[in-house]
């Protein structure tokens, strides 16, 4: 998997965002990296790439949503963050969802497929509703949404 997103995309959108320095940042994250290298950057900090996902143009965010995903269902996590990836992810869906920036059939299959497997494995991932809320009743809601 690569983003086949072009540099002169990347820079058109850079330009249209009035050079959004997120943007600028999310470039040299996503753009003419590896799968390892972009997986990677997600284990370091996984908050800040989704927040560069969540304020990124519909054509980016396409090309750049599944490396998301893989992470969430290919890589080891910490206990501890679990539950603050799946907020991530859900919350991130959520708003890509109700904007219908997320609307094709390959990534709406890979993105139920992410939200299977955080349900599959919800006493991993929710274990701090006092802090994100019951996971559960996002997940069934997203699960059937999709």
């Amino acid at each position: 998997m690569s983003v086949n997103i072009t540099e002169n995309q990347w820079d058109e959108a850079i330009a249209q965002s009035e050079a959004d320095p997120d943007l600028i940042y999310a470039k040299s994250v996503f753009f003419n990296q590896s799968e390892q290298e972009i997986l990677k950057r997600f284990q370091i900090n996984f908050i800040e790439r989704a927040d560069e996902l969540r304020f990124m143009p519909a054509n980016l965010l396409m090309a750049c949503l599944p490396y998301f995903i893989r992470f969430i269902v290919t890589c080891r996590h910490d206990a501890f963050d679990k539950p603050a990836i799946a907020d991530c992810f859900l919350t991130l869906l959520e708003g890509k969802l109700s904007d219908d920036t997320v609307n094709t059939i390959e990534l709406l299959h890979q993105s139920r497929e992410a939200l299977l497997f955080i349900s599959n494995r919800l006493d991993e991932f929710n274990t701090d509703p006092d802090i994100y809320g019951d996971l559960q009743p996002r997940l069934r809601y997203l699960i059937a949404l999709l």
